[in-house]
C-alpha cells in the first residue's frame, strides 16, 4: 500500500452478486470484496430479486473492500455500475413496493406483443434504438399495469437496479443515459426520457428519474449509510453507467475498431460508434455509453447476443454432467477443450430462457441436435461452449450489416477464464483476441468514472493507460473454417426451433 494515498470505489450491482473494488491512479485493485444474492424464480418465466438483499451485498462488499485498507479516508469518490433493465418500484417514502424484476425475466411476453402491435418496430426503433422486450422497464411495467394494479397505483418512483443503490446511498434518485436507455424508454439521440414512447406504456414521465452524465457527482454519502459502510460521511458518489457501458470503458473499447465480447451469466458483443446507427431490422440494440459525445468519443454502442452464455455452460455442467466440485468442473472442461473443433458433428442452440439476437423469441428454447452413441459428457460440454460462440456469431452478422469492421476483439467476463473458450471465439471470429487483464470490469469502470468525477483525472484518458492483455490469441485459419462450416447448421437448426 505505499505510495497509495488517493483511491476510488467501484461498486457493481451484478445479476448474482455485489462486487466491491478500490482502484488506484494506476488502475490497480488494491482491495476487493463481494457477496452473492439469488434469483427468485416465484414462477416458471419469472426472474426477481429482492431490494433488500441488494443493500445488505452492497455493505458486505464495500466492508470487505474497507477492511483491507489502512483508512477509510484513502477512498475519494464513488462510482456506481449495475444490471440494466431492471424496475424497482417504490413508494412515496422511497420503499420497494414489490421484488425488483430483473432482466432475464420473461412474464411479459404479451405486453410486448401488444405494444409492437399497437405502435409497429419501426416506430419503437425510431424514438428508442431498440424494439420493447421482455424484462425492460416498458414491458414490466405494463405487466404490472395489468396483474398489479394496486402495487402501480401506489407507485411514485420508477428506478432500475444501480439507482436503487444510489438512492440508498444518498438521498438522490437519478440515473445516466447508459442505463436509461435498458429501459426502452429513453430518446437515445436526445439522451432524455421520450414523452411519446412514456405514453405509450402508461409511464407517467415524474415517475422516473433525472438523467445526468455518467461522471456527474449525484449526491453525498449520508450518515446513515456512511456508518454502515465504514467509509466517510459525506463522500462524494458520482453517477456511473450501466455494467455494459461500465465494462466497454475498462476495456478502452472505446472507438469502432475494438469489439467487446463479454462471457457472463448471458453473452454480449459491443461495438462502440461516434452516432447512433439502428439496426432498422431490431436485430440488435443501439445505447448510450457511459461517454459524453459532445467530448468527441464514442457516445453510443451497439449491443447483441445470447441471453444464456454462462448460465447454459452451468446447466451443463451441473445438471447434465453433474459436477459437484471445482476440481471436477476443470476436469471435464479440459476433457471437453481436447475434442476437435465440431464436438463430433454435435450442435447445442442455447437459447435456455428465449432469446434476443438475433431474433427476438422470449418462447425460444435450447436443443442437442445430431446425438448418437458416440458422443458422451466432453463432446456435450464442448457442444455448448460451442453453442455460445456460434450464437454470438450468428448475432455478429447483424452488427456487420452495420458497417463493424474491427480489428480486434477484447474478450472478458467470467467465461474467459477458461481457456478454451477464449480461443474458441478468436477462431470463430477469426480476429485477434485479447484477454483482459482487469477483472471485476465493470467496478473497474464505475471506479474510473468516479475518478472523473471527483477530478482526479479524465476516465477516457486513464483506461487507456489502465487497459493491458493478460494473453492475446491469434486466430487458427483451420479452426476458422470448421465454425463457419459449423454456423451454417447451426443456423439451419435454428430456424427448426424458433
Amino acid at each position: 500500500m505505499d505510495g497509495v494515498t488517493e483511491l476510488t470505489l467501484g461498486i457493481d450491482l451484478g445479476t448474482s452478486s455485489v462486487k466491491a473494488v478500490a482502484v488506484d491512479r494506476h488502475g490497480r485493485v488494491v482491495a476487493n470484496g463481494a457477496a452473492a444474492y439469488p434469483i427468485l424464480r416465484p414462477q416458471s418465466g419469472f426472474a426477481e430479486q429482492d431490494p433488500a438483499a441488494w443493500w445488505d451485498a452492497v455493505v458486505a462488499a464495500v466492508r470487505g473492500v474497507v477492511d483491507h485498507l489502512p483508512d477509510s479516508s484513502m477512498i475519494a469518490a464513488a462510482g456506481l455500475s449495475g444490471q440494466m433493465h431492471g424496475t424497482v418500484l417504490l413508494d412515496e417514502r422511497g420503499t420497494p413496493l414489490r421484488p425488483a424484476v430483473i432482466w432475464p425475466d420473461q412474464r411479459a411476453s404479451r405486453e410486448v406483443d401488444a405494444l409492437l402491435s399497437a405502435y409497429g418496430e419501426a416506430w419503437f426503433l425510431a424514438h428508442t434504438g431498440g424494439l420493447p422486450a421482455t424484462g425492460f422497464q416498458i414491458a414490466t411495467a405494463r405487466w404490472i399495469q395489468t396483474h398489479e394494479p394496486a402495487e402501480w397505483a401506489r407507485t411514485r418512483h420508477m428506478l432500475l437496479p444501480k439507482d436503487y443503490i444510489r438512492w440508498r446511498l444518498t438521498g438522490v434518485m437519478a440515473t445516466d443515459p447508459s442505463d436509461a436507455c435498458g429501459s426502452g424508454l429513453l430518446d437515445i439521440r436526445a439522451r432524455a426520457w421520450s414523452a411519446e414512447v412514456c405514453a405509450a406504456a402508461d409511464v407517467h414521465p415524474w415517475m422516473l428519474p433525472e438523467i445526468q452524465p455518467s461522471r456527474a457527482v449525484m449526491g453525498r454519502l449520508q450518515p446513515a449509510a456512511a456508518d454502515a459502510l465504514g467509509l466517510p460521511r459525506g463522500l462524494p458518489v458520482v453517477n456511473g453507467a450501466a455494467d455494459t457501458a461500465c465494462s466497454v470503458l475498462c476495456a478502452a473499447a472505446t472507438s469502432p475498431d475494438t469489439l467487446l465480447v463479454t462471457l457472463s451469466t448471458g453473452g454480449q458483443m459491443v461495438w462502440p460508434q461516434h452516432d447512433a446507427t439502428i439496426d432498422t431490422a431490431g436485430r440488435v440494440y443501439t445505447f448510450c455509453s457511459a461517454l459524453d459525445p459532445i467530448s468527441g468519443a464514442a457516445g453510443w454502442y451497439v449491443l447483441g447476443g445470447p441471453l444464456a452464455a454462462g448460465l447454459a455452460l452451468n446447466w451443463a455442467l451441473e445438471r447434465v454432467v453433474g459436477v459437484r466440485s471445482a476440481g471436477e468442473r476443470d476436469a471435464m472442461l479440459e476433457s471437453a477443450g481436447a475434442v476437435e473443433p465440431g464436438a463430433k458433428g454435435l450442435t447445442f442452440v442455447p437459447a435456455l430462457v428465449g432469446e434476443r439476437t438475433p431474433r427476438r423469441d422470449p418462447h425460444a428454447r435450447g436443443v442437442f441436435h445430431g446425438l448418437s452413441a458416440e458422443h458422451g459428457q466432453p463432446e456435450l460440454v464442448r457442444a455448448v461452449l460451442e453453442g455460445v460462440a456460434l450464437a454470438l456469431l450468428d448475432g455478429y452478422a447483424a452488427f456487420e450489416a452495420l458497417g463493424a469492421r474491427p480489428r480486434r476483439f477484447v474478450v472478458s467476463g467470467g467465461g474467459a477464464h477458461i481457456a478454451v473458450w477464449r480461443r474458441m471465439l478468436a477462431d470463430a471470429f477469426a480476429l485477434p483476441a485479447c484477454w483482459l487483464a482487469a477483472e471485476d470490469q465493470s467496478a473497474v469502470g464505475a471506479a474510473a468514472l468516479a475518478g472523473d468525477g471527483a477530478g482526479l483525472y479524465s476516465a477516457v484518458e486513464a483506461v487507456q493507460a489502465w487497459a493491458s492483455c493478460r494473453e492475446m490469441i491469434t486466430p487458427d485459419p483451420a479452426a476458422t473454417a470448421v465454425y463457419r462450416e459449423r454456423l451454417q447448421v447451426y443456423r439451419r437448426v435454428r430456424d427448426g426451433l424458433m
